[in-house]
């Protein structure tokens, strides 16, 4: 996917294993315009992938990120420079890249049901609820005003799954459930794309929003669930004050990917260790897994470590 995308331009700036930011302002003398660009890149993806691709053009990075899920699974959405403050001014204000469930039900409280109508906001006034810098970035945003640039970040291309909750949780013991669960399901994606990964990250979020990461990279790289789940419990032993503080975030990343080989490496016969015979194991349990998902949907058949009290996800990505 990504080496088509680097064919039109090497500005691209990877969101995760299957969405990417491209700047193309520098190739309309080689492959034409934006939408003439955008036309070839679904043209290629579906005849050497054979899926479909969405893909949002504007002069704003959010915009377009947001025009592209307009036009998902297969669409092809414009967002001209005079035409981004329409755009996003109509959009309900939860449309909002950077509002998660919890900051939408606080701008809904406070009147704001459109984007149009936060940008209108009084700064100070919506700085009393959000805090001062997050106010003034979803303000920004709100105004059209984004000035990042694509900046070119294959290597940091990671797979993820996290969940917002709806209360405080502030049993350890509920958090790994959740964290185990959003393993999983990682490594799942992964596998689906033929990848194993390195480096495992935990994150969680305190009541009062401040982020906490954990990370550890493996001697060899994985897609095994078993492995991921193990270094997550690890991981989650290292974050303190979970019962006093209270959290609202669990997250578990996966990156420093890599495909996996097709050639499996050679055992003597005998010489099998207990931990391949194990590798082994979790590799067939996990792709019979996978299989059943596909056929009758996901989560027809979990772990039994998945099953726990918890709270009730408001937000999945």
């Amino acid at each position: 996917f990504f080496g088509i995308l680097e064919g039109f331009t090497p500005l691209v700036e990877g969101l995760s294993l299957d969405e990417a930011f491209l700047d193309v302002s520098g190739s309309a003398l080689l492959f034409g315009d934006g939408v003439t660009i955008a036309k070839r890149i679904k043209e290629e993806v579906r005849r050497k992938l054979e899926i479909v691709a969405s893909v949002g053009i504007a002069p704003v990075k959010f915009v377009a990120k947001i025009a592209s899920d307009f036009g998902k699974p297969d669409g092809l959405l414009v967002v001209r420079p005079d035409e981004v403050l329409p755009f996003l001014h109509a959009l309900p204000v939860g449309r909002l890249w950077g509002v998660g469930k919890v900051s939408e039900q606080q701008l809904r409280g406070l009147g704001f049901e459109l984007v149009g109508d936060l940008a209108a906001a009084d700064p100070k006034s919506l700085a009393r609820t959000l805090g001062e810098a997050h106010a003034a970035h979803l303000l920004a945003l709100a105004r059209g005003d984004d000035p990042r640039s694509v900046v070119p970040s294959r290597e940091t291309i990671s797979v993820g799954h996290e969940e917002t909750f709806d209360h405080d949780l502030r049993d350890r013991g509920a958090a790994r459930t959740a964290l185990l669960a959003q393993g999983d399901e990682a490594c799942r994606r992964m596998r689906a794309h033929g990848l194993r990964a390195r480096t495992i990250t935990v994150k969680i979020k305190y009541s009062n929003h401040e982020l906490i990461t954990r990370r550890t990279t493996l001697e060899s790289p994985t897609a095994d669930g078993f492995t991921v789940g193990a270094t997550v419990e690890t991981l989650l032993e290292r974050i303190p004050h979970i019962e006093a503080r209270g959290i609202r975030l669990t997250g578990v990343s996966l990156s420093g990917l890599e495909p996996v080989g097709h050639a499996p490496q050679l055992v003597l016969p005998g010489s099998e260790s207990a931990s391949d015979a194990v590798a082994e194991r979790n590799h067939r349990l996990a792709d019979t897994l996978d299989a059943l998902g596909e056929k009758f949907g996901r989560g027809t058949v979990q772990r039994a470590v998945h099953i726990g009290a918890r709270g009730k996800p408001t937000r999945m990505r």
